[in-house]
C-alpha cells in the first residue's frame, strides 16, 4: 500500500513539474497566462505530459469560480487589487494549482469561505491553502513561496522548474 501511495505522490508531483514547465516556456516568451488553475491543464498519455490551456482568452463568467472575469481562488492580491499581471502573479496562481493538483482537485481552494470572506482575507493578504495530506514538506514550503505577498520574493518559473 505505501508503495502505491508513493506512486501516485510521484505522479502528482510530475504533474506540477509539467505544468511549471509549461509555464516556465511562456515566462521565457514574456508571456502572462492571467487564468491558470487545474481546469485549464490538460494531462494526456502514459507520460502525463501537460498541456496549458486557455490563455485568458476566456476571461468570460464560467460558473460561479468566476467574479467579473476573474477566477477569484487562484489570483494573486496584487492582480485583484491593482490589475497587475505579471508571470508572479501567475507564480501565485502556480500554487494554488499545485495545491489542486495534491488535493486531486477534490475540492476548491478555500471552499470554506464564500466569495466575500474570502476577498476581504485575499484584500487583508490573510490567506494560504492548508498542507495537503500527502504533501511533503519542501513542497508545501515551495507553494508558501509562491504565495508570498511581495511578488517580488515570489520564485520564477525557471527557479521552480530547477527545484522540482
Amino acid at each position: 500500500m505505501l508503495l502505491s501511495i508513493n506512486i501516485v505522490i510521484q505522479s502528482l508531483l510530475h504533474i506540477g513539474s509539467e505544468v511549471a514547465a509549461g509555464m516556465k516556456y511562456l515566462e521565457s516568451l514574456g508571456y502572462v497566462h492571467r487564468d491558470l488553475s487545474a481546469k485549464n491543464c490538460l494531462i494526456y498519455g502514459d507520460s502525463l505530459r501537460v498541456k496549458i490551456t486557455d490563455f485568458a482568452s476566456l476571461l468570460s463568467s464560467n460558473g460561479h469560480e468566476y467574479c467579473n472575469g476573474v477566477a477569484l481562488r487562484w489570483i494573486a492580491p496584487e492582480a485583484l487589487i491593482n490589475g497587475a499581471y505579471t508571470t508572479k502573479s501567475d507564480v501565485y496562481s502556480f500554487g494554488v494549482t499545485f495545491w489542486e493538483i495534491l488535493t486531486y482537485a477534490l475540492i476548491r481552494p478555500h471552499h470554506e469561505l464564500d466569495d466575500d470572506a474570502f476577498l476581504q482575507k485575499l484584500i487583508s493578504y490573510r490567506l494560504a491553502l492548508p498542507r495537503p495530506t500527502t504533501c511533503p514538506s519542501e513542497i508545501y514550503d515551495l507553494m508558501l513561496e509562491c504565495w508570498q505577498l511581495n511578488e517580488q520574493i515570489r520564485p520564477s518559473f525557471r527557479d521552480i522548474t530547477q527545484f522540482l
